[in-house]
């Protein structure tokens, strides 16, 4: 178990919660473990090297309510060694009774979970002051686990009231809540002047963006579930919100509530929450980041109007998925005057010219290696975008998620990488030929871009297009 609790600091960013991966006789009642093991420990690591800054396991759509304990403690003790201590882990541990709850939060302590993630019981519905006894139990019996409250009314029979939320921020081991953001109304408002700070309110990512630009010191981190179809949308939205670029946060945020608006059956939140974890199954299964199977028992017949919404859902967010790598870095085009860019990007466009031992003129328009390369070539074309992704980690999940969906991809040599000016990149051609490398570590001298002439207006860190 570890020595030390994490702090209400150390909740920023995204905090994603994934699903368990389920084996295809996992909906069978006789099925005596239903986890795919190596397919979680490939969503806990492409969580981590796609930027999300904080993981969750075993909530609704978790299935903690169906797993096994065997299950639980194997998929625990799977996820805390693929993420190998990269992010904080918080382990799901709701029971139907405080005493069992004690018991499993110590046994996933001990398995490395960093934190718990815990949902009080709900046999029958707790008041509030029954609510702040049980998480201060749990929390006076084990002062090493920091704790995120789970706060689903439709799961726990009732909301948390703001006197509880207030006595829970009392609690040095409650770190944070998961929130249901605008769907409770006015509460979240309430309930984060009640905390005053010590505890991290979690809204939705769709939700996110409002109340991080009325609290941007307090509302820094959002949990998200759809970082299981893909985290880029969430972890660029995280980058915008933190640049308090708010017109691209509005866009952004319309765009994530459009591609889930089939995920509610008629927009209905209420009948959603009676077949969350299958129409969520749904979604995962659709946006194809990662593989799972079905839903286990007695979580399994759902009207298959809702499964097609969830499907909805999920495509549509995979395209988003897509598209939200983080910054268009380079351009490299073909022309037969090439070198006449030594002159026209200079004069007329205010670049820096650079002429490259191969003969390719580089044209920079900030501290980047370049922004525009220039070959010679027979005629005038375009060869290759380069997108930045971010991390070499992120590179890593890109190619895997290529070669998951069987779409073929090169690995950039070094002599390739040394000539874009960056550490590292995969290459892959779209349907019209065009070629895409997703780089990473784009070289940078701050201070030493010096335009062809008086001339603003140049880029910054979001790219080509900032």
């Amino acid at each position: 178990m570890p020595d030390t609790k994490l702090t209400v600091d150390d909740i920023t960013g995204v905090v994603g919660i994934i699903p368990t991966p389920s084996i295809p006789t996992a909906d069978q009642p006789d099925t005596t473990f239903s986890v795919d093991l190596d397919e979680a420990a490939t969503l806990a690591d492409s969580m981590v090297r796609g930027g999300v800054d904080v993981l969750m396991t075993t909530g609704t759509f978790g299935e903690c309510a169906s797993l096994t304990w065997d299950e639980l403690q194997s998929f625990v003790a799977t996820v805390v060694d693929a993420v190998a201590g990269r992010i904080p882990v918080f382990a799901g541990a709701t029971t139907l009774n405080t005493r069992d709850t004690i018991t499993r939060g110590r046994r996933l302590g001990e398995l490395g979970a960093d934190g718990l993630f815990v949902g009080r019981p709900m046999w029958l519905p707790l008041d509030d002051a029954g609510i702040v006894r049980f998480y201060r139990d749990v929390a006076e019996a084990l002062p090493n686990l920091a704790m995120v409250v789970y706060d689903n009314p439709g799961a726990f029979k009732g909301k948390i009231g703001t006197p509880a939320y207030e006595a829970l921020s009392q609690i040095p081991q409650v770190v944070a809540a998961k929130h249901l953001g605008l769907l409770s109304g006015s509460a979240f408002l309430s309930d984060l002047r009640a905390v005053g700070g010590r505890v991290r309110l979690l809204p939705l990512e769709t939700d996110w963006y409002y109340f991080a630009r009325l609290f941007p010191e307090e509302v820094t981190a959002c949990w998200s579930g759809n970082v299981a179809c893909g985290p880029a949308p969430v972890t660029h939205l995280r980058d915008l919100i933190r640049a308090r670029r708010w017109d691209d946060c509005q866009t952004l945020t319309d765009e994530l509530e459009a591609a889930l608006e089939t995920l509610y059956p008629g927009g209905n939140f209420a009948e959603f929450l009676k077949y969350s974890i299958q129409i969520d199954n749904a979604q995962f299964q659709a946006a194809g980041f990662m593989r799972t199977g079905p839903t286990r028992p007695p979580y399994t017949e759902v009207p298959e109007s809702y499964l097609a919404g969830g499907r909805e859902a999920g495509k549509n967010w995979a395209a988003l998925q897509q598209r939200y790598v983080k910054a268009l870095g380079y351009v490299g085009v073909e022309s037969p005057d090439a070198k006449e860019w030594l002159e026209f990007g200079p004069e007329v466009l205010g670049m820096e010219a650079v002429e490259a031992a191969c003969g390719s003129v580089l044209l920079r328009i900030d501290d980047a290696d370049h922004r525009l390369a220039v070959h010679h070539g027979e005629r005038n074309r375009m060869l290759y975008a380069g997108w930045d992704v971010g991390s070499e980690e992120a590179v890593e999940a890109a190619g895997e998620l290529l070669h998951r969906q069987g779409i073929g991809f090169e690995v950039g040599t070094e002599e390739d990488c040394a000539a874009r000016g960056v550490l590292g990149f995969l290459t892959l051609s779209d349907p019209s030929g065009l070629r895409h490398e997703l780089f990473y570590g784009q070289k940078v001298v701050p201070g030493s871009f010096r335009p062809g002439r008086a001339i603003s207006g140049f880029v910054g860190s979001f790219g080509v297009a900032s």
